[in-house]
């Protein structure tokens, strides 16, 4: 699987064209935040397609990493806060299935008026929540971003069908971090005592394969590497 350091994406990006052509496309207020926020995750998924195509030898690939200076920290919230108000949702639990979590989700479908069939969700992790089991996506990448709290992302390189439990990694995360990482990728998180709020962009209605797993148990810690 082909893996990256934090700054990694940061030249994916920039090999895909994504920074130098819109250097800042989360900034402009004449276009609807939802929008801009849709067009910025979107474009990060077919990049990290193509990279998946053209550099990994089995399709595969994580990155985990700081967001651009101009999306992330105070900038981030501000601009989040833009796209609730004009985009109002109300994250309840549960949500997918566990009452740790409280989520909505915007749907492309609905709140744009596109035929399409991804959303990008609201997660509310309540605080010290352990206890969601590794699984993965067979139908869709994932481009995940904290927006408040602490939390930790815990996957697996070894691909489903050769898990035995072991050589789960733990990356922690904190405002102004995210992951992305292709279709197959074992993982799953956990938040520390504030809690944490994460926005998830997904292709809706994608089939997952759960893990009877606590991630938290097995592996090691790392800070700012993926797998190598």
């Amino acid at each position: 699987m082909q893996t990256s350091t934090m700054d990694a994406l940061s030249t994916l990006w920039n090999d895909g064209g994504l920074l130098k052509l819109n250097p800042s496309p989360l900034g402009r207020h004449d276009q609807d935040g939802l929008s801009q926020l849709f067009e910025t995750v979107r474009s990060a998924v077919r990049m990290l397609r193509q990279h998946c195509q053209d550099r990994s030898p089995d399709g595969r690939a994580c990155f985990v990493g700081q967001l651009p200076g101009w999306i992330k920290g105070a900038t981030l919230r501000t601009f989040m806060h833009r796209v609730e108000l004009e985009h109002p949702i109300r994250p309840k639990a549960p949500f997918e299935g566990t009452e740790r979590i409280a989520g909505a989700a915007w749907l492309a479908s609905h709140e744009l008026g596109e035929d399409a069939d991804d959303g990008i969700a609201k997660l509310c992790f309540a605080p010290n929540t352990a206890n969601l089991p590794l699984h993965t996506h067979e139908q869709s990448e994932r481009f995940i971003f904290c927006l408040q709290g602490r939390g930790t992302f815990h996957f697996c390189c070894t691909p489903l069908h050769a898990f035995d439990g072991t050589d789960v990694r733990s990356v922690p995360i904190r405002p102004g971090e995210f992951v992305l990482f292709s279709r197959n990728i074992l993982h799953t998180f956990s938040s520390w005592r504030p809690g944490m709020i994460l926005i998830s962009y997904q292709r809706l209605h994608s089939r997952s394969t759960t893990l009877i797993s606590t991630p938290c148990r097995a592996g090691s810690r790392s800070r700012g590497r993926c797998c190598q």
